[in-house]
């Protein structure tokens, strides 16, 4: 039965409400300018949802359990609380049957009144898979959203992914060998830098400015071994993405190592001509990480505030990584197969010629999954 308080949510509808608190990124405004980070997952049973119906249940998974935390007594009181929307940058995946909200870096910006433990107390009032791991005094009117310069997304696959098409695979006999490894780190460091990923996300044409991205750095780390099945990590810094950008970039690599694409149709997506491009499943992406760079230069050592990193908490984000994060996608995975269904589709797809309308195959998700 929460009900927004403040004016300024009051002059808006209570759907229009709902809507604005599905992204994950929140400002709170209360007492005194602080910054939090919190890790997150939220796993939620139905059919394939509709954008309609995945904004609706978002907004109960992530602002009432918030908002429910912020309202105790202890914390700040509701005629002063309110919500605003800045942000869609979440990882909200939608395979056939679950929704999986992954983050483990998030920030939400709020005053609050500063008491003794806090986050302890915070925490208790939230469920066990949203974790407030930190918090630190940030600038009077500090935006979350606005001030952030970087994000850092990671995109956990079974190692199968990577073998050759050609090749006969056993999902949890295969083990990804170092010169597939190399070859994948070669692909991805094609991406760094500035190009027009127009071919990448939709609704954006070669001479659109805004699909001009620039990529600091993509990799893929050391494999490791979960429920008898190998899986590995890649990871992606860029100032910002659009819609399906990061699946896109992710799924020509595999196109490319699996024998379906040549190298050199990542440089040609980067052109004016229509390239098909597959999109990998959703399911493994997590925002990690989001960066605030240029404010910790200005304000990070000016004796008032602190340079907003969270290493002191690199240890809780890594366990609640490895209790939540992990055993959902791997469970997942293996009960649906997303990504062995997709790679069965990677021949439908024409690599060799320009499209000057490409399908898609794989269908929307109905969310910005990695837009920003």
């Amino acid at each position: 039965d929460f009900q927004p308080c403040h004016s300024r949510i009051l002059s808006l509808n209570w759907n229009s409400w709902l809507i604005l608190c599905t992204s994950h990124f929140f400002s709170i405004r209360q007492e005194r300018e602080c910054n939090i980070t919190l890790s997150k997952i939220a796993k939620v049973l139905g059919g394939r949802t509709t954008p309609a119906g995945l904004r609706s249940t978002l907004t109960w998974i992530s602002a009432c359990d918030l908002a429910f935390a912020f309202l105790q007594p202890e914390m700040t009181s509701a005629k002063n609380l309110f919500f605003s929307y800045f942000s869609s940058s979440s990882a909200i995946l939608d395979p056939p049957r679950y929704i999986i909200i992954c983050v483990s870096g998030q920030i939400v910006s709020l005053k609050v009144r500063l008491i003794d433990d806090i986050l302890e107390k915070i925490n208790n009032h939230l469920p066990s898979h949203i974790r407030i791991l930190g918090l630190k005094r940030v600038t009077g009117g500090f935006n979350s959203k606005n001030k952030c310069d970087a994000r850092t997304y990671s995109y956990m696959l079974p190692t199968f992914t990577f073998a050759h098409k050609d090749e006969d695979v056993q999902e949890e006999a295969y083990r990804l060998n170092n010169e597939t490894l190399e070859r994948v780190n070669k692909l991805l460091a094609c991406y760094k830098g500035t190009h027009n990923f127009h071919n990448f996300t939709s609704q954006k044409g070669p001479k659109d400015p805004s699909a001009k991205r620039y990529i600091m750095e993509m990799y893929c780390g050391e494999p490791f071994v979960r429920e008898n099945v190998e899986f590995a990590v890649i990871k992606v810094k860029g100032q910002s993405f659009m819609m399906h950008q990061i699946r896109k970039m992710i799924g020509l690599v595999i196109a490319i190592v699996k024998g379906y694409a040549a190298e050199s149709i990542i440089e040609r997506s980067w052109g004016e001509e229509k390239v098909d491009v597959p999109k990998a499943p959703g399911l493994g992406l997590v925002l990690e990480r989001v960066h605030f760079e240029k404010y910790n230069r200005r304000f990070g050592n000016d004796g008032l505030h602190e340079p907003l990193e969270w290493t002191e908490e690199e240890e809780k984000i890594a366990v609640f990584k490895e209790q939540y994060i992990y055993p959902t996608i791997i469970n997942t995975e293996r009960e649906e197969k997303s990504m062995m269904n997709w790679l069965s589709t990677l021949s439908i797809h024409d690599f060799n010629s320009s499209a000057a309308e490409v399908s898609d195959l794989e269908g929307s998700d109905g969310c910005g999954d990695d837009s920003d």
